[in-house]
């Protein structure tokens, strides 16, 4: 599933920063969404 979200991030051009604002979390936390690590 981890790589499917981040498939959607890059495919929408958008940072990891920029989605982590969007969502509520910092840029550190989503990039552990994206790695399978939370």
């Amino acid at each position: 599933m981890y790589k499917r979200i981040k498939e959607l991030r890059e495919d929408n051009n958008l940072t990891q920063l920029q989605v982590g604002k969007a969502i509520n979390v910092t840029q550190r936390t989503y990039s552990y969404y994206e790695t399978g690590q939370r």
